[in-house]
């Protein structure tokens, strides 16, 4: 809250939940583990569930997926 105020980016590195999912309107950037995501959506599918988190969500959103990369949303 305090650097969102400040109009700095608050920044939610999510590797494994359960977390407290209140940061997640906290936070201005949201970078996930693939796990994370999937445990969060339900869904194997790292674009589906990146989709369905920006519904819950109004964070910059990433997920890390190894060897393929980063998908940004």
């Amino acid at each position: 809250d305090l650097a969102r105020a400040a109009g700095l980016p608050a920044v939610l590195d999510v590797d494994r939940p359960p977390f407290d999912a209140s940061l997640l309107d906290a936070a201005s950037h949201v970078a996930l583990s693939a796990q994370a995501l999937r445990e969060m959506t339900g869904t194997d599918d790292p674009r589906a569930g990146l989709t369905r988190l920006a519904e819950r969500c109004s964070a910059h959103l990433s997920v890390t997926i190894g060897a393929e990369g980063t998908l940004f949303f």
